[in-house]
């Protein structure tokens, strides 16, 4: 498949056929084509024929083939990848059916020590085989049930203590280990996380090596990076061919000297004999087979420690597999397990002595609940005083209320009737201004009776210019303020006349008709008839003239009697018309007004009472509310403050019993690990000696090697591969070594946290010790320069040195406030806390 992905390398150079030089380029459309790419110029012959157009296909095969052997060597990796999950994942497989199985034999076992369902207890749905998937969930749950069934059966066998002491302490001692092997667990997940990315660094960093390897193989790359590299190839070709002659020529004059300086039995040169020449080819080959005898030596014996090394890696599997199942006979026979059963002891007797200290706490502590329950009891008691003095209070506050209330109802009630008094007023305001309007029509009305009395008056007096005045002055209808003043002096004359002058008007209206008006005009045409036949009997002119102006007198004062008497009978009709009409209103309007006056008010006193009452009820309502709010409130502030009382004493014997079991664990824990770093502390000393011993005879062995092998074969390619197998085994003696280097100071540092944590065992061995030096070199940096008693917890800003705070108070209080190291003085705004995380 692989071979069929290749094609032939032969068009990829300029020395082939004319098929590896032909080129296809993408068709290039014009500006009327229908996709839209305009005003590309297409290639020319001309341009065919330049240097960037040639070998374009060639390169174009090239990358794919590039990228051909890129994608198989993902491939590769990806199937090795593959290869590698199916291997884990079938290894967990087993892992978790071993597991199972051990698990069902342990319920086995649970059930004949105890058969019946009723004395199994909740423990029985935890103990049976989980349906899911997630195996190792319930695993501390599960750990939890057997631990407590098996203190049921051993309290149900009172025969069974030692075997009950004996199993709990076994089961502490495997949590304890448990503990200890979920810190190791945690630590190799981090280091295989860090691994698996610079696994992943280290495979981006190969791809690219690779990519750039093939880009370096490939001629077409070279040319096209390199124009001038065949040409640089055949110098370099011809530089080498020159060296080369050049050593054979001299090689050859060598010998040629060495043969004309070689000398025959009797002392005169000549040719070696070809016994001699035998003999020297003899012991050359010699020379050279030993040589190569003592290669294939180092072969094999790499090949050998090769073969030990998977061998050794075999073991380690296997070691490590027997490890994850050890049986319980290997355990016991164990000298790790007797040092873990007399360190269980002394754990068991620091069991009983953390018991009896447990009962002091547990006295102690009821003790505590009795003072606990006291000081509640007169906690509440003094709570309980402190609510009845403040419902008091609240009862006075309520009481206040309610007087504030009814003095607010009063104050309404006035204001309403204030308002009441307002709209009388109101009301009153608006019959002095109909009064006011009436006023003001019967001045008009007077106006105009005094108007015709004077025109009736300059009519009967044949005043013409006093007749004309007063008719002018209705049409003008001027306000005469004398006139006004004199009527105001003369008002009952007026009212007299103007009684009579109605009398007068009712008379004629009643009388006087059309017939009588023509009758009256007849008589007075008689009359003129009469004065005519008058004046025509008269003879003196003078006299005539006389009688005529004085006929002309009367008859003007009759014409002005007559149309002061025609003018005021029109406004006269027109004022009774339009006074009676206004006045019907008026008494229209004042009926209504009054009767909706009394309609209103009734209506207003009946919402007034109304709202009142309703006033009254929802104010005792609200009263009623905020009591039962208050008494609310109050009851919710009284359950809240219990049950957060309550939470805090039972999050505090919560804490109490898990620092209590932390405690315990922490001192198993503590121990266990101080001796684990012990171990590991010596095993990874005599490691580091034996990969320096190692690494020395390597390197000498090397050096040999070297020697040897420069001396035999200077230009031979096995010079080159085994000083690649010597870098490579120093690389890994190196890395060996690192890493040894690495536990033991992982070592060294676990174990001085171990002793200070226990603060036991410190003088034991030297490593300990050293340990202990270093320490009290830590502790000494930590503590104050100026006491060399306290720790560092306050720092100098102004110079960023650090002391304790009681020395930087006594120097603030005694004001020499300068700093004990550096004696810069310092302000009390420059000194702040230290926290060391």
């Amino acid at each position: 498949m692989h071979q069929a992905l290749k094609r032939p390398l032969s068009a990829l150079d300029g020395s082939s056929s004319e098929d590896a030089t032909s080129t296809k380029r993408p068709t290039l459309t014009s500006k009327h084509s229908s996709n839209g790419v305009a005003d590309i110029p297409l290639a020319t012959d001309a341009e065919e024929d330049e240097p960037a157009y040639k070998g374009l296909e060639a390169f174009r095969k090239e990358a794919i083939y590039r990228r051909l052997l890129e994608a198989r060597r993902d491939l590769g990796r990806a199937e090795q990848r593959a290869a590698s999950l199916t291997q884990s994942w079938e290894h967990s497989q087993r892992i978790a059916q071993d597991w199972q199985l051990l698990w069902t034999l342990l319920v086995e076992d649970l059930t004949k020590f105890q058969p019946s369902a009723e004395e199994w207890g909740p423990e029985r749905e935890v103990l049976l085989p989980p349906t899911d998937h997630n195996q190792l969930a319930p695993v501390q749950v599960r750990c939890d049930a057997v631990h407590s069934v098996l203190k049921r059966i051993a309290a149900r066998d009172p025969q069974n203590g030692i075997e009950a002491a004996s199993i709990s302490s076994r089961a502490d001692a495997l949590a304890a280990e448990s503990a200890q092997l979920r810190v190791q667990l945690t630590s190799a997940l981090l280091e295989g996380k860090r691994l698996s990315t610079q696994l992943s660094e280290l495979q981006l960093s190969l791809q690219r090596a690779e990519k750039r390897a093939d880009r370096l193989a490939s001629l077409t790359v070279r040319r096209v990076e390199r124009p001038n590299w065949e040409e640089e190839e055949r110098r370099r070709q011809a530089a080498e061919d020159a060296q080369a002659r050049a050593e054979a020529d001299r090689v050859a004059a060598e010998a040629q000297h060495h043969q004309d300086n070689q000398v025959v039995p009797n002392g005169l040169p000549g040719v070696i004999s070809q016994h001699e020449l035998d003999a020297e080819r003899e012991a050359h080959s010699a020379e050279v087979s030993e040589a190569l005898a003592e290669a294939m030596m180092r072969l094999d014996e790499a090949d050998k420690l090769r073969t030990e090394l998977t061998s050794t890696r075999e073991t380690a599997e296997e070691l490590r597999a027997e490890l994850e199942r050890v049986p319980d006979e290997r355990v016991l026979a164990s000298v790790l397990y007797r040092d873990l059963h007399s360190h269980f002891t002394t754990a068991s007797e620091e069991a009983e002595r953390l018991g009896k200290s447990l009962a002091t706490v547990e006295a102690e502590n009821l003790t505590l609940r009795e003072q606990l329950l006291d000081q509640s009891t007169s906690s509440n008691d003094a709570a309980s005083a402190q609510i009845d003095e403040l419902q008091t209070l609240l009862k006075g506050n309520e009481a206040d209320v309610a007087r504030l209330r009814g003095q607010r109802d009063d104050l309404q009630a006035e204001l309403t009737e204030r308002r009441q008094r307002d709209g009388v007023k109101s009301s009153q305001h608006e019959e002095m201004k109909e009064l006011l309007n009436a006023r003001e029509a019967r001045i008009q009305t007077l106006r105009s009776e005094v108007r015709r009395v004077h025109m009736i008056i300059a009519a009967r007096a044949g005043d013409t210019e006093a007749f004309q005045k007063a008719k002018a002055r209705e049409a003008s209808d001027e306000d005469d303020v004398a006139l006004i003043e004199e009527l105001q002096g003369r008002l009952k004359a007026a009212e007299q006349t103007s009684a009579d002058l109605r009398r007068q008007l009712e008379a004629r209206s009643s009388s006087t008709t059309e017939e009588e008006m023509l009758v009256r005009a007849s008589a007075l045409q008689g009359e003129l008839d009469a004065l005519r036949s008058l004046l025509d009997g008269a003879g003196d002119g003078d006299v005539v003239k006389r009688k005529l102006e004085e006929q002309e007198r009367a008859t003007t004062s009759i014409r002005l009697e007559l149309d002061a008497s025609s003018e005021a009978t029109k406004a006269l009709c027109d004022e009774v018309d339009r006074l009676s009409a206004a006045f019907a209103d008026a008494e229209k309007l004042a009926a209504k007004n009054v009767h909706d006056v009394a309609k209103l008010e009734d209506k207003m006193l009946r919402l007034t009472t109304e709202k009142s009452k309703a006033d009254n009820k929802y104010f005792a309502a609200m009263r009623a509310k905020d009591a039962l709010d208050n008494e609310r409130r109050t009851a919710l502030r009284t359950a809240e403050r219990q049950t957060k009382a309550l939470e805090r004493y039972a999050e505090a014997e919560k804490v109490l019993s898990a620092q209590l079991v932390a405690a315990e664990k922490e001192a198993a824990v503590r121990k266990r690990a101080m001796e684990d770093q012990t171990t590991k502390l010596i095993e990874a000393d005599r490691e580091a000696r034996l990969l320096r011993v190692r690494e020395q005879d390597a390197l000498k062995a090397k050096q040999h090697a070297e020697a040897r092998l420069a001396a035999l074969f200077p230009q031979q390619a096995e010079d080159a591969r085994s000083a690649a197998r010597e870098l490579e085994q120093r690389q890994r003696l190196e890395r060996q070594l690192e890493r040894a280097q690495r536990e033991k100071a992982e070592a060294l540092a676990a174990a001085a946290a171990a002793a200070a944590a226990t603060g036991t065992n410190r003088g034991r061995r030297s490593s300990t010790a050293d340990t202990g030096m270093q320490v009290d070199y830590l502790n000494s940096l930590l503590r104050c320069s100026a006491c060399n008693d306290r720790y560092r917890n306050t720092i100098l800003v102004k110079c960023l040195h650090t002391f304790c705070e009681e020395c930087v108070n006594a120097r603030v209080q005694t004001r020499q406030r300068k700093c004990p190291h550096c004696a810069a003085a310092f302000a009390t705004s420059d000194v702040q806390p230290l926290y060391l995380q």
